[in-house]
């Protein structure tokens, strides 16, 4: 069962997407503030901290905060195609592996290309 903080953090990310796609200069605009706070954050750690120590934990901040939201994703996703009625069980259960050792190479697959899809933004720290 999913909580509620997670289906509010779910659809609070799914409407700022679908607004930043919608009105992209309006929520650059609005969110200017905590973006400029973030930035001022990370150059301050990139002057004061080593390099190593600093590429750490922007690795470290982005895969953490990137599993966060694919768990939030695939709970909330998971109880809306749990009671979407029997059509979508049905393709849910054509799609997914059926034997242990399938869906553990399934969910690891998607982490895996989650990931390495998350973190296309420690080079643009650095130039």
């Amino acid at each position: 069962m999913t909580s509620l903080a997670e289906k509010v953090s779910v659809g609070i990310l799914v409407v700022a997407g679908a607004a930043y796609a919608v009105l992209p200069n309006r929520v650059s605009r609005l969110l200017s503030p905590g973006t400029a706070l973030i930035v001022d954050g990370v150059t301050w750690a990139d002057a004061n901290l080593p390099r190593p120590l600093f590429v750490s934990l922007i690795f470290l901040a982005t895969t953490v905060v990137s599993l966060l939201i694919a768990m939030s994703f695939a709970r909330v996703l998971y109880t809306v195609l749990k009671h979407a009625g029997p059509r979508t069980k049905r393709l849910f259960g054509f799609v997914t592996p059926s034997t242990p050792v399938g869906k553990v190479v399934l969910v690891l697959a998607v982490v895996v290309l989650f990931l390495l899809g998350s973190v296309w933004g420690i080079p643009y720290f650095f130039g």
